[in-house]
């Protein structure tokens, strides 16, 4: 845990607004979590956004909607030079999803990659993790595409030595019968998976890999059940 926490270090030094809110006279924003990909040179994020009302936004990727939960959730990428002055790059929508809590990474391909979830809040499956890529540095996206298991959440994509890994947790609505898997993919188009079930308890969920330099792994879990206590596992390959 030493080695592990000397790459985690880090020190917060000013914050900055990067985008207003509803009651500000902007759309809906929420950023999805800490996704931000330093790309030549230029720093994007991903942002979750209303249909209904789309205005100026900041480089990166950010969600926005009417509310939390809502039909109307697209996904905007906004992108900066110097982390300070934001600018929209890129808007991708679904007609049929409330598209949700975007991650950036980049693929050993050099592509830009975007992974979330798209969701149907009354459906019984409520949600489909989905990847979208982009060959002009986050300009223009494709279609997408469902990954993984429906129903399954893939929450965040890793890239170790040319493979992708995610963590994919169920999404029942009792969230004491969720359950944990591994997938892994060699293009972020087509997951397969790799650990059917982990010993995590029930309640698992969004995940953080940090993967050394000694070919092992750290993998950060949120719990949401039971003593709510975060679980922190270790690996070694082929994990």
């Amino acid at each position: 845990m030493s080695n592990a926490s000397s790459d985690l270090a880090s020190k917060a030094v000013r914050t900055r607004s990067v985008g207003r809110r509803a009651d500000q006279g902007g759309p809906r924003i929420g950023w999805c979590w800490d996704s931000r990909q330093k790309c030549r040179p230029r720093w994007k994020v991903p942002t979750r956004i209303s249909r209904r009302r789309q205005g100026a936004n900041p480089c990166g990727l950010t969600p926005e909607g009417t509310a939390h939960v809502s039909p109307d959730g697209a996904l905007r990428v906004i992108t900066s030079q110097e982390g300070d002055t934001w600018e929209s790059l890129a808007l991708v929508e679904s007609s049929d999803y409330d598209l949700r809590d975007a991650k950036l990474t980049v693929t050993p391909n050099d592509e830009l990659m975007l992974n979330g979830a798209g969701m149907i809040a009354d459906a019984d499956i409520r949600y489909y993790s989905m990847t979208w890529f982009s060959l002009d540095a986050g300009k223009t996206w494709d279609k997408g595409r469902q990954i993984g298991d429906p129903g399954f959440w893939l929450w965040r994509t890793q890239w170790n030595k040319d493979m992708a890994y995610s963590f994919g947790y169920s999404t029942e609505r009792d969230r004491t019968q969720r359950k944990l898997r591994l997938y892994r993919s060699t293009d972020g188009r087509q997951f397969e998976t790799h650990v059917r079930q982990l010993t995590a308890p029930a309640g698992c969920c969004e995940d953080r890999i940090l993967f050394l330099k000694d070919g092992s792994a750290l993998c950060l879990l949120r719990h949401e059940t039971g003593d709510k206590m975060a679980q922190l596992g270790t690996s070694k390959p082929p994990y």
